[in-house]
């Protein structure tokens, strides 16, 4: 080649700088309720999967995020990599969100979004009714919501002179459909004055 000069055993050396990527991620913590709710004050550790924990991964490659009003949270920027997202805070009222792993900075300045969502926990409640008498405590098995005193009530404040209808174990039968059976003796004593 014209111009040429060639030297046996020459070296050059050409220095490469390998810049890494960074990359950020968004966090959004919500609760579905039939609709979405967001999470305030949820935490989250983020961390180099390279490392066994959190607290092991070196501060360039971990971040500590709380969400706010609106369930979201961001991190610093992180070099590429594999990262875990662990939630060590829970509010009140909400259920963690189990860990899991997201790849930040395939591109260079991009933003990972993880949605993390809560499914509704449903549950029952129970009832039980009880009566309280000459201090006992019975559970009440299908009895009227009224007392045995507010079904004798009319009966009790009628004129002495007029008499009810009924006799009085016939009154005692009417109430027997409507009563609890462990009542039907205290119901006796006080109709038969009442109706007399």
């Amino acid at each position: 080649m014209d111009g040429a000069t060639f030297i046996n055993g020459d070296v050059d050396t050409v220095n490469i700088t390998n810049m890494p990527n960074y990359g950020k991620l968004e966090i959004a913590k919500t609760t579905n309720r039939g609709y979405s709710v967001p999470e305030t004050g949820a935490v989250f550790e983020v961390y180099s999967t390279a490392y066994a924990s959190y607290a092991a991964a070196p501060t360039s490659l971990k971040d500590t995020l709380t969400t706010n009003v609106a369930g979201t949270a961001i991190t610093k920027d992180l070099p590429y990599g594999v990262y875990q997202i662990h939630q060590i805070g829970i509010p009140a009222g909400t259920i963690s969100a189990a860990d899991t792993t997201v790849t930040i900075g395939a591109t260079n300045g991009a933003t990972v979004h993880r949605d993390l969502v809560n499914t509704v926990y449903w549950g029952q409640v129970e009832i039980n009714k009880t009566t309280s008498y000459a201090g006992n405590v019975k559970l009440e098995v299908g009895l009227p919501s009224r007392s045995i005193t507010q079904l004798m009530l009319p009966m009790r404040q009628r004129p002495r002179k007029r008499r009810h209808p009924l006799q009085p174990m016939q009154a005692v039968t009417q109430f027997q459909n409507s009563c609890h059976t462990e009542h039907i003796q205290c119901l006796r004593r006080v109709l038969r004055p009442a109706l007399s």
